[in-house]
């Protein structure tokens, strides 16, 4: 016979709870409640004091090589554990749940393989990218390619600091007319609005440095950078 007040109880939340404090929540349980809603998962232990930390004892089983393990865990990291098995991916926080000690550290030292060969392979491919990017925009003799895109030289996947080496090598007036150069130059002349920023005027402009320290960085720092008529750009370097 169907115990009608037992299922009240439970639809209107009036139970005080099943699982107690010192509970042993086996392997079977675990998968249980992990493929459960989580809301009545937590209804199913019994209520304590907010200051009470109550301590089961969860059995653990290794998706790898099959051990079996337990420990003790309040509710909140119980429910931790169980919405951790949820996840698809192959993180570490999911395997830390899900593997033993021995099998986590495997994984570990897997994902450190992998990753080094992965640091090894984006260096390789951002050296050769950056030798492609002297080639192509710190030629001496510009294209119609000094045209392109600012963002194609500010987020290049280039070595910034083996591009301003080799800025820094070059003779001055040589870099000035680099198709790098003419791009950095023609994006500090829009932030001005194509009007120097001494005098207003928006005659014969040029891009001067206010500091050098960041030569060769200059896609980095236009903040060092400022634009001036012909005019404003001599007396400032006369003065």
């Amino acid at each position: 016979m169907i115990d009608y007040e037992f299922f009240k109880k439970i639809l209107n939340q009036e139970d005080d709870g099943y699982i107690e404090e010192g509970d042993f929540l086996d392997k079977n349980i675990v998968s249980l409640f992990v493929n459960s809603k989580k809301q009545k998962v937590i209804n199913l232990f019994k209520k304590y004091e907010a200051k009470h930390r109550a301590l089961y004892r969860v059995e653990l089983e290794c998706m790898k090589c099959g051990k079996t393990w337990v420990v003790e865990m309040n509710k909140t990291k119980f429910i931790e554990h169980i919405t951790a098995l949820h996840y698809t991916d192959d993180s570490p926080y999911k395997a830390s749940h899900i593997l033993c000690n021995e099998c986590f550290e495997e994984y570990k030292n897997r994902q450190n393989e992998l990753a080094r060969i992965r640091g090894e392979e984006q260096f390789k491919e951002r050296t050769e990218n950056t030798k492609e990017f002297i080639k192509k925009y710190l030629s001496a003799f510009p294209t119609s390619e000094i045209y392109v895109k600012w963002a194609t030289i500010r987020y290049a996947n280039v070595d910034f600091d083996m591009v301003a080496e080799y800025i820094q090598e070059m003779n001055y007036y040589t870099f000035l007319n680099t198709i790098y150069w003419k791009v950095v130059a023609k994006k500090v002349k829009e932030r001005a609005g194509y009007r120097c920023q001494l005098c207003n005027s928006s005659e014969n402009l040029n891009v001067h440095h206010r500091s050098y320290r960041n030569h060769g960085y200059e896609v980095l720092h236009l903040e060092d950078l400022i634009c001036l008529c012909h005019e404003c750009h001599e007396k400032h370097h006369f003065e």
